[in-house]
């Protein structure tokens, strides 16, 4: 006669019937303990406006993914990290500079992993560190385009900000596993004045590197009381269709000051 089989030993049976199909937790990656030593040490470059608040997102994103690396296998630099560095030159498009977010520095760091010796005793370490700072560098870059590198109370105590920051790790993280060359963008400012900017900044760069001497007026024609309002509307002075002296300012103004304008905007 067959002896029934209680609750326990049912549970036992199904637990060891699962281990012996193989579930089981999944296997931790060796560079994962070299990544926790990194976030233990301290804030990783950039050193930017925000850095507190940067390093608090990066931490945030590594625990979102449970303490694996997003950029960096076991052995080298993943293709990851090439997608994370173009997103990094695409700073120039936002008024931002790459190399003030370390760009130059990582791209030499990531062609040396590349390149070095896979079984080099501190590779798991310089992998981890390289995987850190790229995941620095992107969140600073991304926390800057969102809310403003400079924020407006240090340029005057009169104006507030008043954009609302993203989750910055939490867009990140489901950009790495979906679609990474779209998460600027999916935190850029939504009005249209920022995208305005955009436009109006690749206008005047273009022209610069054309005609480096060039002034404002560049594309207005100030030979005519229609081009004069044009460019006063466009530059938020009183439109009279008048070269009086506020406007003749504004037109005499060099190209690469209005460019530097639109980058703090």
């Amino acid at each position: 006669m067959t002896r029934p089989v209680g609750v326990r030993g049912a549970l036992v049976l199904i637990s060891c019937s699962l281990i012996a199909t193989g579930c089981q937790r999944r296997d931790v990656p060796e560079t994962a303990p070299a990544l926790q030593a990194v976030l233990a040490g301290g804030m990783v470059a950039p050193d930017g406006p925000h850095d507190q608040a940067v390093w608090k997102d990066v931490r945030a994103f590594y625990e979102q993914r449970d303490g694996v690396p997003a950029w960096v296998t076991d052995q080298s630099m993943s293709k990851r990290a090439a997608a994370a560095l173009e997103v990094l030159r695409t700073a120039p498009a936002h008024g931002l500079v790459a190399a003030d977010y370390g760009e130059p520095q990582i791209a030499k760091l990531v062609d040396r992993l590349d390149g070095g010796a896979a079984n080099a005793p501190d590779r798991l370490r310089q992998l981890a560190n390289a995987d850190v700072r790229l995941t620095t560098a992107l969140l600073a870059l991304g926390r800057d385009v969102a809310t403003g590198r400079t924020s407006p109370e240090r340029i005057d105590r009169r104006w507030k900000a008043r954009r609302t920051a993203p989750d910055f790790a939490g867009t990140l993280k489901r950009a790495v596993e979906d679609d990474l060359t779209g998460w600027l963008t999916s935190i850029s400012p939504r009005h249209p004045e920022y995208a305005a900017l955009q436009k109006a900044l690749v206008g005047l760069r273009q022209r610069q590197a054309s005609e480096p001497s060039a002034k404002s007026f560049a594309g207005y024609d100030i030979r005519t009381a229609p081009g004069i309002r044009a460019f006063q509307g466009h530059h938020g002075l009183k439109v009279t269709g008048i070269a009086d002296a506020t406007t003749t300012a504004a037109i005499n103004v060099p190209i690469a000051h209005r460019i530097r304008q639109i980058e703090l905007n």
